[in-house]
């Protein structure tokens, strides 16, 4: 019986698939379907381990794989499915979007939120939806309207590493000569100063 140090050997680690060992493996899970990936590797002959033979097929080879930017309606559930699962969730979205792996997800919502913090732009379609904080919850709502939010809380929304605070002291009876003002983009962010 092979030690697992003779297994480790014959295994190429780092090294790319070839178009050969491609077939070998879209063969083999075609026959046999998505099993135990070691013995997947074990039983083609494959110098991959099975966690290297899973991400391949998941990644690169399932037959309904979809490459390419997010349709309209795909970007349309994935905002529905952000609203519903929250962010970090990727795998979960990724068994209700046929055909995108969770790392497409994740990509697309970060390629997505960068492009849109440069132009100093919510990274949402739409207002009504916003990353929050506990500031703006009530029992995990967000505070809609100013009767609601009778107490002036500041809305909270956490954007990348940057803290934008809006609607702060609106009310023109509060006190202005302790709030400071600062500009970040084109949203203004009010502080206060002892």
């Amino acid at each position: 019986m092979p030690s697992s140090s003779d297994t480790n050997k014959r295994l190429k680690k780092g090294t790319l698939w070839s178009k050969e060992e491609d077939e070998i493996l879209k063969a083999y899970v075609e026959k046999h379907g998505t099993g135990n990936w070691k013995e997947v590797s074990k039983n083609t002959g494959l110098a991959h381990c099975g966690n290297s033979c899973r991400f391949r097929w998941y990644n690169t080879l399932r037959p309904d794989l979809r490459k390419g930017p997010f349709s309209k309606e795909e970007e349309e559930k994935f905002f529905e499915l952000f609203s519903k699962f929250g962010e970090f969730k990727w795998s979960k979205m990724a068994l209700e979007m046929p055909g995108r792996t969770d790392n497409d997800i994740k990509n697309f919502w970060n390629a997505r939120k960068r492009k849109h913090q440069r132009h100093c732009l919510s990274p949402f379609p739409d207002n009504n939806m916003e990353l929050v904080d506990g500031l703006n919850s009530s029992n995990g709502k967000r505070i809609r309207n100013s009767q609601e939010n009778k107490f002036k809380i500041p809305e909270v929304i956490k954007f990348g590493n940057q803290i934008l605070h809006t609607n702060l002291f609106d009310d023109s009876n509060m006190f202005f000569n302790n709030v400071g003002s600062t500009s970040t983009c084109n949203h203004t962010t009010s502080t206060l100063i002892d």
